[in-house]
């Protein structure tokens, strides 16, 4: 057991350590609903991210008569593994073994609540992992929201690789990676004259500094991270194994017409596309107008209303 961090403000109700087999001691934090349960949404958090800000999220689900769990992913918030440090999955195949994580969360959540479906939700990085996951083990989870992540194959996926095989020769794959300027910095300028160093997220200057202001956020992610994250756009964008994902299972995809990150829209709708044409009939796609990167962290009347759109959808899920 750990006590909790303060930058959770006492909105969840506790924080574990779960073993997973992977060697990873994840953090595991989960509010429970007062109300009779009608199922768990598991949150998988964005990139330089942790579960703590979810916690007005959770709050939220919780009232609708949801059970949540959140883990931070290895390299993020309070999860230790070996060979593992902010902005490093760790090993060879970290990628791979976050998604193992996941997978170990899951079945724990089942053995808890055998009773309850499980809907995944997953933001930025965290959805590009939900996504990849949902390819393997779509019998897992009874539906998934997929927010604000590109997973589209295009010539820059060819040049990342390139770029982040070149730094790791020269810089080690813990070193740290120039596609953090050519992301982050570069999204952030796109909306200058800046009044923080991270409006891309939100329209909402207070949230844009709260996420400046947490050691947790913001952070360089290393060669090794971003390896793994190109590593998950190619898994996911090749669909291998959207065959065996159930054809009415619900599926929420998320994204804002001003967030840099989905190419102002362009990868959300790309995915929305590919889901279709696959024969899946359950596709929600919703493109936000003016909608930046952290669709739960924009202006208060924004994000309430967004919030109550996943509680609206969640409910109907799992009904």
């Amino acid at each position: 057991m750990r006590s909790e961090p303060t930058r959770l403000n006492g909105k969840y109700t506790k924080i574990t350590a779960w073993e997973s087999p992977t060697g990873a001691s994840l953090a595991i934090y989960h509010r429970k609903t007062s109300k009779k349960a009608i199922g768990i949404v598991h949150i998988n958090h964005g990139l330089a991210d942790h579960c703590g800000r979810y916690a007005r999220f959770a709050e939220k689900l919780t009232r609708a008569g949801f059970h949540v769990y959140a883990q931070d992913h290895r390299g993020h918030g309070a999860t230790t593994a070996p060979n593992t440090s902010q902005g490093v999955f760790g090993g060879k195949d970290g990628w791979e073994l976050v998604l193992q994580d996941i997978k170990f969360v899951n079945a724990e959540i089942h053995k808890l609540h055998p009773e309850l479906p499980v809907i995944m939700f997953g933001h930025s990085m965290g959805a590009l992992l939900s996504y990849n996951y949902l390819l393997r083990w779509p019998e897992t989870i009874e539906a998934i929201a997929i927010w604000n992540t590109a997973i589209s194959q295009s010539p820059a996926l060819k040049t990342l690789g390139r770029v982040l095989a070149v730094e790791k020769v020269f810089k080690g794959a813990k070193g740290k990676s120039l596609v953090n300027k050519l992301t982050f910095a570069a999204w952030n300028k796109t909306f200058s004259p800046n009044k923080t160093e991270s409006d891309w997220l939100s329209k909402d200057v207070e949230e844009c500094q709260k996420y400046d202001d947490d050691p947790d956020c913001g952070w360089p992610a290393s060669i090794s991270m971003w390896q793994g994250l190109a590593q998950g756009i190619r898994t996911g964008s090749s669909d291998i194994g959207i065959e065996n994902i159930p054809k009415s299972m619900p599926i929420f995809v998320l994204g804002g017409d001003k967030d840099p990150s989905v190419e102002g829209g362009k990868a959300t709708l790309d995915l929305d596309a590919r889901l279709c044409a696959a024969g899946l009939t359950n596709v929600t796609t919703v493109l936000r107008e003016n909608g930046r990167h952290e669709a739960l962290n924009e202006p208060k009347t924004e994000r309430g209303a967004v919030m109550q759109s996943f509680v609206d959808w969640a409910t109907k899920s799992v009904g």
